[in-house]
C-alpha cells in the first residue's frame, strides 16, 4: 500500500481547516471579560520575559495609555496570527483538492482566501452578539492579511516545487 505525501492528503488538511475554525469561533465566543484577561496574561507575560533583556523598570506599565496601545497591538497580531494559520491550512486544503483533479492553482488559491476573508467576516459579525465585544472592519483587514500572506507563500512553495520536478523530468 502507497502512503500518500502529508501535502497531497486532503483530509488531513481539511480536519486541520476545521478545528482551527472551531478554535477561532471559541476565542471570538469569550466574552470581553474572558477576552481581556486573556491578552492582560500574555502582556504580563511578554514583560516576564523582555525582562531578560530589558531593566525589569522599563518593562513597567505606568499609564493607562501605553497599557491600552500594547493590548491593542496583542489583539491585532493574535488576528494576524490566527489568520495566518487558517490561511495556510485552508490554502493546503483547497491546494490538495486542485493538485488531484488538475485544477488551477490560481484559482484554488483565490478560493482557500476567499473563504478565509468570508469567515474572517462571520466572525466578527458572530462577536456583534457576543456581550462586551464588538465586530471591527479593522480586524476582518487584519485577519485577511494574515490568510493572504501565508497563502501566498504557500503557493509560490508549491510552485515552485513543480518548476522544480518538472526540471527534473525534463533532466535540466
Amino acid at each position: 500500500m502507497q502512503f500518500k505525501k502529508l501535502y497531497q492528503n486532503s483530509v488531513f488538511w481539511f480536519c486541520c481547516t476545521f478545528f482551527w475554525c472551531v478554535i477561532i469561533f471559541f476565542f471570538s465566543a469569550q466574552d470581553a471579560t474572558a477576552s481581556t484577561a486573556m491578552s492582560d496574561g500574555v502582556l504580563h507575560k511578554i514583560a516576564e520575559i523582555c525582562t531578560a533583556w530589558i531593566p525589569a523598570d522599563a518593562t513597567k506599565i505606568n499609564n493607562r495609555e501605553s497599557y491600552s496601545s500594547m493590548t491593542f497591538f496583542i489583539r491585532k497580531i493574535a488576528h494576524f496570527t490566527l489568520y495566518f494559520i487558517l490561511g495556510l491550512f485552508s490554502s493546503a486544503t483547497i491546494l490538495s483538492f486542485s493538485t488531484k483533479h488538475h485544477r488551477s492553482l490560481f484559482a484554488s488559491w483565490l478560493t482557500a482566501w476567499s473563504f478565509c476573508i468570508f469567515y474572517a467576516a462571520t466572525d466578527e459579525f458572530h462577536q456583534l452578539f457576543v456581550p462586551g465585544r464588538t465586530g471591527m472592519l479593522l480586524d476582518i483587514g487584519i485577519d485577511s492579511l494574515g490568510a493572504l500572506l501565508s497563502s501566498l507563500l504557500l503557493l509560490f512553495l508549491i510552485q515552485r516545487s513543480i518548476h522544480r520536478n518538472q526540471k527534473l523530468e525534463n533532466g535540466v
